[in-house]
C-alpha cells in the first residue's frame, strides 16, 4: 500500500509539470509583471518590483494554502475526473483572455463549471475523447464540486487578507481639479498546487474512506494548478486597510458558501446555491469596494506640508526604515520639506545618514533613521506625489477614466 501511494505521488508530480495549464499560468503571471513595470516606468521612470516578483513572491503562501486545501480534499474524499480537469482548463483560458482579471480565480471558474455541467447537451459527439469527458462531467457529484468551491473560497479569503496588500504598484492620474493624484494597484495572482483523488490509478481505498464520486473503485492522485486572484485600485485607502475590510466581508460570504456546500451533501439543490453565492458574492464585494473608492476622498495627493509616499523600492534604505505607502514625510535631517526637490536637497546635507520625521495613517508622528552605504539607492527608495508630477499631467488619465478602465 505504501509503495502504491508513493508511486501515485510520483505520477501526480510528473503530470503536474507536463500540464500545459501550469505554463499558461506562469506566462500570465509574467505578463502581469511586464505590464506593471511598463506602467511604473511610464509614471515614475523606475520600476518598483522585478517582473518576476509577481510570480515568485506569492509562492510560499500559495504552497501553504495548497497543502491545507489538498489535506481537506483528500480527507473528505473529493474526486476530480479527467473531464472536469479539462473543463477547468478550458474555462481558465477563456477567463484569462476574455474576462476581467478577478474572474481568473478558480473560486469563480469552479462556480462557472457548475453551470456548464448543468447545461451541457446530452447529444453524443463524434469524437470519442469528448464523449469520455462529457460522461465524466455527467458523473460528477455536484455536492463534491460545491465542497471544492467552498474550500477555494476559504483559502482565497486567507490569501487576500494576509498577502493581498503586498507589492502595491503606484501610478499617477489627474484628479477632478486637474492636479495629479496617486493610485495604488493591488493585483495578485497566486498559482496554487492542489492534490485530489482521481478515478484512474492503482489505489484501493478502505471501505470507510469517503469518496464523493458516483463510479469507480480504483483511485489515483492528481496534482494540478489552480489560480486565485485579487484586484483592487486604491485612491482613498491604505493597502492593509482595504484588504482587511475586504477579508472581513469575504469571510461572511465564505460562511454562507460553506454552509450551503455542507447542505448540498444532503439536498443537491444547495450545490447550485453554493455556486451562485460564491460567484455573485465575489462580484457584490467588488462592487462595494468600487463604490467606496468612488465616494472616498483621495489620500495620495499633494499636501501643503510634507510629501505623501506612494511607493517604496524593495531592499532600499526606505524599506529598512519600514516606511509604508500613504505615510507622510514632513522632515528630513532636521529640515522641513514639502516638495521633492527640498526632500533631496535635505537628504544631501548628510550623504551617510538619514533621519526622517514620518506621520503614519493614524496621524501619529515617529522618527525613522538609517545609515546610507555606498551602492544603496541614492534617493533612499521613495516615490512621491509632488509638484514635479504636474509637468506631465496632460498625459495622465483622469480618475473617471481610470474607474472605467478597471
Amino acid at each position: 500500500m505504501i509503495g502504491e501511494i508513493i508511486w501515485e505521488m510520483v505520477l501526480a508530480i510528473g503530470r503536474f509539470f507536463i500540464n500545459p495549464l501550469l505554463y499558461i499560468f506562469i506566462a500570465f503571471s509574467i505578463y502581469i509583471g511586464v505590464q506593471r513595470v511598463k506602467n511604473e516606468r511610464k509614471h515614475f521612470h523606475i520600476r518598483v518590483y522585478d517582473v518576476v516578483d509577481d510570480l515568485i513572491s506569492p509562492l510560499s503562501r500559495a504552497l501553504l494554502v495548497g497543502v491545507f486545501a489538498s489535506f481537506l480534499f483528500i480527507t473528505i474524499g473529493v474526486v476530480v475526473p479527467t473531464g472536469l480537469l479539462a473543463l477547468f482548463a478550458l474555462l481558465s483560458v477563456f477567463t484569462i483572455f476574455l474576462f476581467p482579471f478577478r474572474w481568473t480565480s478558480f473560486s469563480a471558474i469552479a462556480s462557472l463549471s457548475m453551470f456548464v455541467i448543468l447545461l451541457q447537451p446530452s447529444v453524443p459527439i463524434d469524437w470519442a475523447f469528448l464523449n469520455t469527458w462529457l460522461n465524466d462531467l455527467r458523473s460528477v457529484d455536484l455536492s463534491m464540486l460545491a465542497i471544492f468551491i467552498a474550500v477555494l473560497s476559504l483559502v482565497e479569503t486567507y490569501l487576500i487578507t494576509t498577502d493581498g496588500s503586498k507589492r502595491p504598484s503606484p501610478r499617477l492620474q489627474k484628479g477632478t481639479r486637474g492636479k495629479p493624484i496617486g493610485l495604488l494597484t493591488l493585483k495578485q495572482l497566486w498559482i496554487v498546487p492542489l492534490v485530489t483523488f482521481w478515478p484512474v490509478g492503482s489505489l484501493e481505498l478502505p471501505s470507510w474512506w469517503p469518496t464523493i464520486y458516483a463510479d469507480g473503485s480504483q483511485w489515483g492522485l492528481v496534482l494540478f494548478p489552480v489560480t486565485l486572484s485579487y484586484h483592487h485600485d486604491l485612491m482613498s485607502q491604505r493597502p492593509e486597510e482595504a484588504t482587511g475590510q475586504f477579508g472581513k466581508r469575504s469571510s461572511l460570504v465564505v460562511l454562507l458558501v460553506t454552509f450551503s456546500a455542507v447542505m448540498a451533501l444532503f439536498y443537491p439543490v444547495f450545490a447550485v446555491v453554493t455556486a451562485v453565492l460564491a460567484l455573485f458574492g465575489r462580484e457584490f464585494l467588488f462592487v462595494l469596494e468600487k463604490m467606496k473608492e468612488t465616494k472616498g476622498s483621495p489620500i495620495y495627493t499633494l499636501r501643503e506640508r510634507g510629501l505623501v509616499v506612494v511607493g517604496v523600492l524593495p531592499q532600499s534604505p526606505a524599506e529598512k526604515m519600514n516606511i509604508q505607502v500613504a505615510e507622510l514625510i514632513t522632515n528630513v535631517n532636521g529640515v522641513e520639506v514639502k516638495t521633492e526637490r527640498e526632500f533631496y536637497e535635505a537628504l544631501q546635507t548628510n550623504s551617510a545618514y538619514c533621519k526622517l520625521q514620518v506621520v503614519d495613517g493614524r496621524g501619529e508622528v515617529r522618527f525613522a533613521q538609517t545609515a546610507i552605504y555606498d551602492g544603496e539607492h541614492h534617493q533612499i527608495g521613495l516615490l512621491f506625489i509632488t509638484d514635479e508630477s504636474q509637468k506631465s499631467k496632460e498625459s495622465l488619465p483622469t480618475s473617471n477614466e481610470t474607474t472605467m478602465m478597471s
